[in-house]
């Protein structure tokens, strides 16, 4: 993957009609609201990964009761998703972005609080908190991506936010999967083979917790670079007359 990597960005550097305009990353709102983007997603996926596992072998849930209470994330996100795009209209992104990355943080240590005995009024409001939180983040950090590139440029721009919402989410099980593997062989010995469906619940609970203040640690990484990413574009520059 490294090497293929390597290889397409030396080609689309040379190729005037490569799919990638790799000049776009030149500007640095541009550049930084795509990577934090990426870091929501990256964040947000080491949650979502192992959140249905610890309702289900923790809490003891059925599918359909995990179905229920996790769906207060995107209950959230699909009230707040809209008002904060009409927000960014009035106070801009710069301000709603690295708020929204704020809020994400605080609401994974909240949630990294729960316990084997925590009920479903807290677990759903924890849940909803972040949601409310990648709301308020969502809607004005596309808006910059998008306010960022000339209109030709737009179709490109909307490729690559659904690239970062992808490779984030990828990313994220991957490190989900490493930190909590890491952090159980740490408390029960890093030579020791184990099933997920069959740990202790306060082992489960320990590394559960571990990986909810990386994806917090991450955020405020992502939150660290919104807060130098550059005001928001004005207006949308137009693209120049066809020849």
């Amino acid at each position: 993957a490294m090497a293929s990597g390597v290889l397409f960005l030396k080609i689309e550097s040379n190729n005037a009609y490569g799919i990638l305009d790799l000049s776009l990353f030149k500007r640095r709102l541009f550049a930084l609201s795509n990577l934090t983007l990426f870091i929501h997603f990256l964040a947000m996926n080491l949650l979502y990964f192992l959140a249905p596992f610890y309702l289900s072998e923790v809490l003891a849930y059925s599918q359909l009761k995990v179905g229920m209470v996790m769906i207060a994330i995107p209950v959230a996100f699909a009230i707040f998703n809209p008002i904060s795009g009409s927000l960014s209209d009035t106070v801009g992104s710069r301000v709603l972005v690295p708020i929204g990355l704020a809020l994400s943080m605080i609401a994974y240590l909240f949630i990294a609080d729960v316990s084997e005995t925590s009920g479903v009024p807290e677990v759903m409001t924890k849940l909803f908190l972040l949601g409310i939180a990648a709301g308020l983040f969502q809607a004005p950090n596309s808006s910059a991506v998008m306010g960022a590139v000339k209109r030709n440029r737009l179709g490109t721009a909307s490729a690559l936010i659904s690239t970062m919402r992808n490779f984030g989410g990828l990313m994220g099980i991957a490190i989900a999967t490493l930190v909590f593997t890491w952090r159980v062989r740490a408390y029960n010995g890093f030579d020791a083979e184990f099933s997920l469906h069959h740990l202790p619940k306060t082992l489960f609970m320990q590394a559960f917790h571990d990986t909810l203040w990386v994806a917090a640690g991450i955020t405020l990484c992502g939150c660290m670079i919104a807060l130098f990413r550059g005001p928001d574009p004005k207006h949308l520059p137009e693209a120049p007359p066809l020849a």
